[in-house]
């Protein structure tokens, strides 16, 4: 008799099989490890063990810019403040532009999940405040009641090197997303008059490699750490690759799906 497995199910199979073999500890997988969106600390660290639009600080280490005010700003979670760095780049972190790049709107399936990863990218917090340009005040379920998005974007290199950006509060990050695919177009300029447009939204950058999946049909863009070690975010996509036009995937945190999303080429 067939047994029957969700796409859930088979997402942290896939994972947990990648772990193993990178010789990481399965037991990764849990709701307090393997932050998401996070670079390296410490003084004296590479810039490219940066996350994309982190602000590198060669004291400090690898700091997320959000609510400090100024894009060469970021928080210092040692000094509990805000300290001059530089802004990592694309070109800074990969060493070139992008070969492939794809976006798509977000469609959360489990709310509580996705508040759960904003958080521990240092987004925002579950519990209290509102949506707000302090974000360390501000609600998670606030920023994706507004709409949330993925860009994918991939680079050459042996491990086939992807960029992940998941950002909420907004549906088209216009200042990331310059042309976007022909379905969505029309609807930018109603969506951006509403307010919660290019310039109210959160988002973090998740350094991936990509894995074949479902016997090369598929793939899975996996988030890793700067050790490259696997983390508990990816990309499941069951059919399709990054040099098509179009795909379906789902956005998987710690073996739950979290979002549904229509991924198109721009």
């Amino acid at each position: 008799m067939k047994i029957k497995m969700s796409l859930t199910h088979i997402a942290l199979t896939g994972l947990m099989a990648l772990m193993s073999a990178c010789g990481s500890n399965t037991n990764s997988i849990s709701a307090n490890s393997n932050n998401p969106g996070a670079g390296a600390l410490g003084a004296n660290v590479d810039q490219k063990n940066c996350q994309v639009n982190q602000v590198y600080s060669a004291d400090y280490g690898c700091l997320n810019a959000s609510g400090c005010g100024s894009a060469s700003s970021g928080f210092s979670t040692q000094l509990n403040r805000c300290v001059q760095g530089t802004v990592v780049t694309e070109e800074m972190k990969f060493g070139r532009t992008a070969m492939s790049r794809h976006y798509g709107r977000l469609t959360v399936t489990n709310t509580t999940q996705m508040e759960l990863m904003l958080q521990q990218a240092g987004l925002c917090n579950s519990n209290y405040g509102v949506a707000t340009s302090n974000v360390s005040s501000s609600r998670c379920a606030a920023w994706i009641s507004r709409g949330a998005f993925l860009i994918v974007k991939s680079y050459n290199g042996a491990l086939h090197n992807v960029n992940m950006q998941i950002g909420a509060g907004t549906q088209f990050p216009m200042d990331l997303v310059t042309v976007l695919p022909g379905i969505y177009g029309s609807q930018v300029g109603l969506y951006n008059q509403s307010g919660y447009g290019s310039s109210n939204y959160v988002s973090f950058s998740q350094m991936s490699h990509k894995y074949s999946f479902n016997n090369g049909n598929g793939m899975q863009i996996v988030g890793v750490n700067p050790s490259n070690e696997p983390l508990n975010l990816m990309l499941l996509v069951t059919s399709g690759n990054l040099g098509i036009e179009h795909f379906e995937g789902q956005l998987v945190y710690q073996g739950v799906t979290v979002a549904t999303i229509p991924m198109d080429k721009f």
